[in-house]
């Protein structure tokens, strides 16, 4: 059972990544404009830690392991602690590209 579920993530995922190249989507080190908003984000962040996860975006280098890390340097537990202020976060992130694209 616990295989047939990692093959059907797997499978998802796949569809994703084909998904993605159908639509010409290039990771965020590629695209300026993505990486401008992140940076903004870096530099205009209240809280030090969603300003270091943005960095880790900024740099290609998000992973689960280093997010873990800053949470534990901040004391925080769980991600879901903070999930308001990453929501505020990506709706901060969504203004600033509407904006580049008017």
């Amino acid at each position: 059972m616990l295989l047939k579920k990692k093959v059907e993530k797997i499978l998802s995922l796949r569809k994703i990544l084909d998904c993605c190249k159908n639509m010409n989507i290039t990771p965020l080190k590629n695209d300026t404009d993505l990486q401008k908003a992140f940076e903004e984000i870096v530099n205009s962040s209240q809280k030090e830690y969603i300003s270091r996860i943005a960095k880790l975006v900024v740099d290609n280098e998000i992973t689960k392991q280093k997010i873990q890390e800053i949470l534990s340097e901040f004391k925080i537990k769980n991600i879901k602690d903070i999930k308001s202020e990453l929501l505020d976060t990506l709706i901060e992130y969504a203004v600033l590209v509407l904006e580049d694209n008017e």
